[in-house]
């Protein structure tokens, strides 16, 4: 008994409610397949002697797709089975396949989003082909869609989510309840007594010359 033929019997035991259909290869080198249709949740397995499993969720736009996600043991898939079939949850492609695909699901055109996001679609077009994207950009196309992006931190022995405010929340800097800043006064070349400090180490002339050289250039970057 090979491995797949092994996951089919757990899957049968843990989910005997499940239709689960297991499809042999005409040749010894060959894909197996392993299909389960459990109320809302169908899922398509592939196995392959010496290259592990790919599990994906079996919908007609990922038809003839690669697998979303692949593992190497069978502890491990049947894991992540076990996972997905006791929850609503979803397998995860890549993560411009992902993007692409949520788009699409939501019937929006790459325009539609561009639009959303106040940027070109020729953006969208790269973003849906790159490897990795900035967190900040992709919760913004997350709520885009009409969602909300969770990050976990999981462990051994627990896990944490990780709250992210959203695209629409006030700047630390934008906070109206955060006590002004009280600004230096230049009068005639001097600060306010407020720099004491200064003169007393000696750097009071110094600071105050920088300080009427960066008011009349209206620029610090070439003093810092």
């Amino acid at each position: 008994m090979n491995e797949i033929q092994r996951l089919n019997e757990l899957i049968r035991k843990a989910f005997p409610d499940a239709k689960i259909d297991l499809t042999a290869p005409l040749h010894d080198d060959g894909v197996w397949s392993l299909d389960i249709d459990l109320d809302d949740q169908h899922l398509a397995v592939e196995w392959t002697l010496g290259r592990g499993f790919g599990v994906s969720s079996a919908r007609l736009e990922t038809f003839a797709e690669r697998p979303d996600e692949f593992y190497a043991s069978l502890e491990e898939v049947n894991k992540r089975l076990d996972q997905l079939m006791s929850s609503a949850e979803e397998t995860s492609p890549p993560l411009t396949v992902l993007i692409s695909r949520l788009r699409e699901r939501r019937g929006l055109t790459q325009q539609d989003l561009a639009s959303k996001l106040g940027v070109k679609q020729a953006t969208i077009s790269g973003m849906e082909r790159r490897t990795d994207i900035q967190l900040s950009t992709l919760r913004r196309v997350i709520e885009a869609f009409g969602g909300c992006l969770e990050v976990l931190a999981l462990f051994p022995d627990c896990k944490y989510r990780i709250g992210l405010p959203s695209s629409g929340s006030p700047r630390r800097d934008d906070n109206t309840n955060s006590p002004p800043i009280k600004k230096p006064n230049l009068t005639a070349g001097k600060f306010e007594p407020s720099f004491e400090q200064l003169a007393k180490v000696g750097c009071l002339e110094r600071a105050t010359e920088k300080a009427r050289r960066i008011k009349s250039h209206h620029s610090v970057i070439e003093f810092c």
